[in-house]
C-alpha cells in the first residue's frame, strides 16, 4: 500500500464527511430543498467512495478497480440529477444522463482493473466520464440561468462546472497519452496531491454555490419580500434576511482553509522527510569519509611505530620515536608495544609495564592470524583510567613469519562522537560507527548507556549490509527504541560500516519550521473570519431590532393620530384650533412616514415595480399633492414613456418639491423642468427642482443627503433630515441619480432616471 495515497485519499475522504455533514445540517434545517438532499447522498458517496480508494491493495481488487470508482462516478450523475430536478427540467421523470454515462464505464473499468490492470487508463475513463457529466450539468446551468436573468447562482456555478469538466478531460488526456503507465498503479487508483487540492478547492466552490442555489429556491430568491433595486451593495444590506446562507459561506470557507492547510501539512511531512533522507545520506557520507580518515591516521602511527621497532629492536628508542609522534592526544590516549610472550613492553602508564595481555581478544587475534590485518577491538572501560576507549592492534611479525608482537592504540569514541554531533545535528538524530565483525558500537551519537558498548546490535542493518554495501533501511533503534530511517556505508575494506538515522521528531522539527508563518496565517485568517462574521451578524441584528422598533412606533403613533384627527369632526371646537391640530398632525404623519421610509430604504426592503408611465402626468400629479401649488412652476412637455416604479418617483419628487417649498424662499416661484438627458451613454430623463434660497441658506454640499441633516438655519422648523435622504435612495432604487448642484443664486437638485 503507498502510504502517500492513503494519506491524501483519508485526507479527502474525511474532508468530505465535513462537508456532508454540513449540507445535512442544513437540508434538516431547510426539508423544502431537494438540491440539499440531493447533495448529501452525493457527498456520503464521495466520502466513501475516497476513502475505500486508498485501502486498494488490501481489499479485493474489483472493490476499487470497479466498485470504488462506479461510486465516485455516482455522484456526478446524482449531482446531474438533483440539478435537473431542481430546474424542472424534465416534469415527472428523472434525469438519465449521468447514469447512463456510470454503466458506460463498467466494461472498461472491468478489463482495465481485473483482465489488464493499468492503473493509468482506468484513471483516464473515469476522468473522460466525469467530465461528460459536469459538461451536462453546464449546459443545464447555463441554461436556465441565461433565461433568468437574475440567477447569477447558476451561471456561476455553470461557470465552475465548465472548469470542472475541461480540467477532468485535460486529466484524462495526461493519463491516457501522455503519461506512461506504470506498473506500481497496478493495484491502486492514482492521485497526487495536486489533484486532492483542486478537489477540496472545487468542492468548496461547489458547495457554496449548492447553498447558495438550494437556500434560495425556499427563503433568499422570494421577489415579493427581497429588493430588486439597483442600490449600492453592501454585505449588512445582502445578508439581511440570510444569516443561514452567511454562516454556511463561512463553515464551508473554514472548511476549506483548513482541509488546505492539512493537505499542505502532510505533503510538507513528504517533503521533509525525502529533504532528510538526502541530507541524512550525505552526512553518513561524510561521517563515513572523515572515520576513514581518522582510522587511516591510527593505521599511519601503528605502521611507523612498528616499522621503527623493527629496524632497531629497541623498546628504548621506541618509546622515545613514539614521544617524538606529533599524533592528536584528544584522538589516541596511548601507544603500546606488546612484545610476542603478551606482555606490554611500552606504555605511558607506568604501571602498565609487564602487565600480560595474553587474554585479550585482539592478542588472540593476532596468535592466529599470520597476515598483516588491523585489528578493532570493542568499546572498554581502562583497567587504570577507567576511560572509555577501543584499541587498534597490528601484528608484529618477525622475518620467518611468527610472531613477534603487536603494537596497539586506544582511541577514544568520544574524539568520533564530537565530529558526529556536529554534523548530524537535529532532535533525535542518531550516528553509529558500528563494527561488522562483532556488531558492536565504536562511537555512537546521543552516548548510550553503558552496557550497550559490549552488546551486539540485533538489527535489520545487518541484512541491508548483506545486500548492498551502501544504502537505507527502516528500524527501530535497538539503544534508544526511537524509530529512524537509516543510512548506512560500509567503510571501505575495514570491519567497520557508519549509520545515520532520523525519526519522525526530526521530521516534525522540520515541518514546523516551514509552516510555521503559514500556520500563524492560518489561524489569524480564521479568527479574522469568524469575528467579521459575528460583527456582521450582530449589525444584522441590531438592524432587525430597530426595524421593529421603527414598525411598532409607527402602529403605536399613528392609531392616536388617526384619533386626533376624527375628533377634529367635533362642532364645538374652535377653526382655529382645529387647523393648528391638522397641521400638528399631518406634520407628524409626515415625519413618521419619512421614517418608516428611510428605514425600508436603507435596509433594502423595498420592492421595486416597473411600469410603462408618463413622466410629464406623474410631475402634474405632484405638483397637486404639493403644499403650495401655485408656488411651482412646471415645465414637462413631449417627454417619452419612461419605464419605472411610479410610486418610488412619486416619492422622490415630493420630498424635492416640497423641500424647495420648505426651505426656500417664502416669495418666490419654485421651477421643476423636465426633458431629455444621457447618462454614461444611458438615455433618461433628467427633472430638475430649482428655487431661490431661503432664510435656511444653501444646504452643505457634503451633507446634503445624508440622514438627518439639517441646515443650522433650519433648526427652527419641524422636520426630520430624511426628505433628501430618501429621496437619493430612491433615485439609486431606480437606477438612476440625485445630484446636488447650486448655482450662485439658486438651490438645485437634478433627478436623472433611465427610460
Amino acid at each position: 500500500m503507498d502510504p502517500n495515497t492513503l494519506t491524501l485519499y483519508l485526507i479527502a475522504g474525511g474532508w468530505s464527511i465535513c462537508l456532508s455533514l454540513l449540507l445535512l445540517v442544513l437540508a434538516r434545517l431547510q426539508p423544502a430543498s431537494g438540491l440539499l438532499r440531493r447533495c448529501v447522498l452525493a457527498f456520503v458517496l464521495l466520502s466513501v467512495g475516497l476513502l475505500i480508494s486508498g485501502y486498494g491493495p488490501v481489499l479485493p481488487r474489483w472493490t476499487t478497480v470497479v466498485g470504488t470508482n462506479l461510486m465516485l462516478l455516482s455522484v456526478g450523475a446524482v449531482f446531474a440529477a438533483g440539478v435537473a430536478d431542481l430546474l424542472e427540467l424534465h416534469p415527472g421523470r428523472s434525469e438519465h444522463f449521468g447514469w447512463v454515462v456510470v454503466a458506460l464505464t463498467v466494461l472498461p473499468f472491468w478489463y482495465w482493473g481485473l483482465i489488464e490492470p493499468v492503473g493509468n487508463y482506468r484513471s483516464a475513463v473515469f476522468s473522460f466520464a466525469l467530465s461528460a457529466i459536469a459538461m451536462r450539468t453546464t449546459y443545464i446551468m447555463a441554461r436556465n440561468g441565461w433565461q433568468h436573468a437574475r440567477r447569477p447562482a447558476y451561471l456561476i456555478a455553470a461557470m465552475l462546472f465548465g472548469l470542472v469538466a475541461a480540467g477532468t478531460a485535460a486529466r484524462g488526456v495526461l493519463f491516457a497519452v501522455v503519461q506512461a503507465p506504470s506498473g506500481n498503479l497496478r493495484g491502486v487508483n492514482p492521485t497526487e496531491w495536486t489533484t486532492v487540492a483542486a478537489y477540496m478547492l472545487v468542492m468548496s466552490v461547489v458547495t457554496f454555490g449548492v447553498i447558495w442555489i438550494g437556500l434560495g429556491q425556499t427563503q433568499l430568491e422570494r421577489r415579493d419580500t427581497l429588493t430588486r433595486a439597483k442600490a449600492t451593495f453592501t454585505l449588512v444590506g445582502y445578508f439581511r434576511n440570510k444569516l443561514l446562507m452567511l454562516w454556511a459561506a463561512v463553515l464551508v470557507l473554514v472548511l476549506a482553509i483548513i482541509g488546505e492547510a492539512s493537505l499542505y501539512y502532510t505533503k510538507s511531512f513528504q517533503w521533509e522527510s525525502e529533504r532528510l533522507s538526502q541530507a541524512v545520506a550525505l552526512r553518513n557520507d561524510v561521517l563515513a569519509q572523515h572515520s576513514l580518515q581518522v582510522m587511516a591516521q591510527v593505521d599511519t602511527i601503528l605502521h611507523s611505530v612498528r616499522s621503527f621497532y623493527l629496524r632497531t629492536h629497541s623498546a628504548a628508542e621506541t618509546e622515545s620515536f613514539i614521544d617524538s609522534l606529533p599524533f592528536d592526544r584528544t584522538l589516541i590516549d596511548n601507544v603500546f608495544l606488546i612484545n610476542e610472550q603478551g606482555k606490554i613492553v611500552i606504555s605511558h602508564e607506568p604501571s602498565q609495564t609487564d602487565v600480560s595481555v595474553v587474554d585479550r581478544d585482539y592478542f588472540s587475534f593476532h596468535q592466529s592470524t599470520p597476515g598483516d590485518q588491523m585489528f578493532i577491538a570493542s568499546v572498554e572501560s581502562g583497567r587504570v583510567t577507567g576511560k572509555l576507549h577501543f584499541r587498534v592492534t597490528r601484528r608484529i611479525s618477525n622475518a620467518d613469519g611468527g610472531l613477534a608482537g603487536v603494537v596497539l592504540a586506544t582511541v577514544n569514541p568520544q574524539a568520533f562522537s564530537s565530529y558526529f554531533q556536529q554534523i548530524a545535528g537535529g532532535l533525535e538524530n542518531s550516528a553509529a560507527l558500528v563494527g561488522t565483525l562483532d556488531q558492536k558500537l565504536r562511537a555512537r551519537v546521543p552516548t548510550p548507556a553503558s552496557e550497550y558498548w559490549q552488546v551486539p546490535l540485533a538489527s535489520a542493518l545487518w541484512g541491508a549490509l548483506q545486500q548492498a554495501p551502501a544504502g537505507s533501511f527502516k528500524s527501530i533503534s535497538v539503544v534508544d527504541k526511537v524509530p529512524r530511517l537509516f543510512s548506512y556505508r560500509k567503510l571501505s575494506e575495514l570491519p567497520l560500516v557508519m549509520v545515520t538515522g532520523f525519526s519522525e521528531s526530526d521530521i516534525r522539527s522540520g515541518v514546523y519550521e516551514r509552516i510555521r508563518w503559514m500556520a500563524a496565517g492560518v489561524v489569524t485568517l480564521l479568527v479574522v473570519l469568524l469575528l467579521l462574521a459575528t460583527l456582521l451578524t450582530l449589525e444584522i441584528r441590531r438592524r432587525n431590532e430597530q426595524s421593529r422598533f421603527m414598525d411598532m412606533l409607527s402602529h403605536e403613533l399613528k392609531t392616536p393620530l388617526a384619533v386626533i384627527s376624527l375628533s377634529l369632526g367635533i362642532a364645538s371646537i374652535p377653526a382655529d384650533v382645529k387647523q393648528r391640530v391638522a397641521r400638528a398632525t399631518a406634520a407628524m404623519n409626515v415625519i413618521l412616514e419619512r421614517c418608516l421610509q428611510s428605514d425600508q430604504i436603507e435596509h433594502r426592503q423595498v420592492s421595486v415595480s416597473v411600469v410603462h408611465c408618463q413622466i410629464s402626468e406623474v410631475l402634474f400629479d405632484a405638483v397637486a399633492r404639493c403644499a403650495a401649488p401655485q408656488r411651482v412652476m412646471l415645465e414637462a412637455s413631449g417627454l417619452p414613456l419612461c419605464k419605472t416604479d411610479v410610486q418610488m418617483l412619486e416619492v422622490a419628487l415630493d420630498n424635492l418639491i416640497g423641500n424647495a417649498l420648505k426651505h426656500g424662499a417664502p416669495d418666490e416661484l419654485v421651477n421643476v423642468r423636465a426633458g431629455e438627458a444621457r447618462r454614461l451613454l444611458r438615455k433618461g430623463i433628467c427633472i430638475a427642482v430649482v428655487n431661490p434660497p431661503g432664510p435656511s441658506g444653501f444646504p452643505d454640499p457634503l451633507q446634503v443627503f445624508r440622514k438627518y441633516y439639517r441646515a443650522a438655519a433650519a433648526h427652527g422648523k419641524s422636520g426630520s433630515g430624511l426628505g433628501l435622504h430618501i429621496a437619493h435612495g430612491c433615485a439609486r432604487n431606480l437606477g438612476g441619480a440625485l445630484r446636488y448642484r447650486p448655482t450662485t443664486e439658486s438651490v438645485r437638485f437634478e433627478l436623472w432616471i433611465p427610460l
